[in-house]
């Protein structure tokens, strides 16, 4: 992973090997923009210090998913989708241990029938999108989860 300043073009850091031999499936910024959350086909994710490159946490993969999609919330409530076909959740706002575990209590078992693809929110209609590969696209609502 490189982060490049876009008026200079010099690369300002360099994460090798951000999740081992594994590439990348997608990446994100927190809501503050000052960590970059990136996730792997095992299902890890990793969220990663800007400043200094430092893994800060390890976030707890879904068995058997490839991550997809990620998106932050307001208050760095952080939504990860993939092949599990589910919305999975991780609070990550002050978070001091390296682990933290998976949030499976989103309300979407009734979503999904094939692997999620990616996933957007937009925030002022209070909303997150998900398409998945069959290519059906589910407006969710995040007060209800539905």
């Amino acid at each position: 992973v490189s982060l490049w300043d876009v008026k200079t073009g010099r690369r300002n850091l360099c994460i090798l090997n951000a999740h081992g031999e594994e590439r990348l499936t997608c990446m994100e910024l927190d809501s503050s923009h000052r960590r970059l959350i990136t996730g792997a086909p095992s299902g890890t994710i990793k969220v990663w210090n800007l400043l200094n490159g430092l893994n800060l946490h390890k976030l707890e993969p879904v068995i058997n998913s490839k991550v997809t999609g990620l998106t932050c919330l307001h208050g760095n409530q952080l939504l990860a989708v993939g092949w599990s076909r589910h919305i999975v959740q991780y609070n990550i706002s002050e978070v001091k241990d390296l682990k933290v575990r998976a949030d499976m209590s989103w309300k979407s078992s009734d979503g999904h029938k094939s692997d999620i693809m990616a996933v957007r929110q937009c925030s002022p209609l209070g909303v997150i999108a998900t398409a998945s590969h069959d290519g059906e696209l589910v407006i969710w609502r995040l007060d209800t989860q539905r």
